[in-house]
């Protein structure tokens, strides 16, 4: 704010005159608001999904060391044409010993019961009746019916 000298007889008196103000200054005001308000609502929305979706969240080494073993489903031993099989089903796959081998096979779609396919061996549980498949896809692939042996 600044003051005028009036031009008055009796002395001068001085009277409040406010400044013209550049119509850029508004702009630059305006767009300095925009900028904090959207720092501001980028820090709740980050909050937000973090709270929302803890896979956003950085783990400690900490925090993945305390976290549970893989949780075991079941085990089964069974005898497939004279191969002997000992399988330990988790949740999403299979780790299976047929005949001396170790396979690792994740859980794949199947029509009727649980599937699970490394692409070339497969255990296949359909109710209560199992399947080994060697070469799955192949001229070659070979279909062997299971029992499950008691343990």
């Amino acid at each position: 704010m600044s003051y005028s000298n009036s031009n008055n007889t009796n002395g001068e008196i001085y009277q409040a005159v406010e400044p013209e103000l550049h119509p850029l200054r508004s702009l630059w005001w305006l767009l300095g608001a925009l900028i904090v308000g959207g720092l501001v609502w980028g820090l709740m929305r980050a909050c937000t999904l973090a709270r929302t979706d803890p896979s956003l969240v950085h783990e400690t080494p900490e925090a993945v060391a305390t976290e549970p073993a893989e949780r075991q489903i079941g085990s089964v031993l069974l005898s497939c044409g004279g191969t002997h099989v000992s399988a330990e089903i988790f949740d999403g796959h299979l780790v299976a010993d047929i005949g001396g081998e170790n396979f690792t096979m994740p859980e794949v779609v199947s029509a009727d019961g649980a599937k699970y396919s490394d692409g070339s061996t497969t255990l296949w549980q359909s109710h209560d009746n199992w399947m080994l498949i060697h070469n799955e896809g192949a001229a070659n692939e070979e279909q062997v019916d299971c029992h499950e042996l008691n343990g």
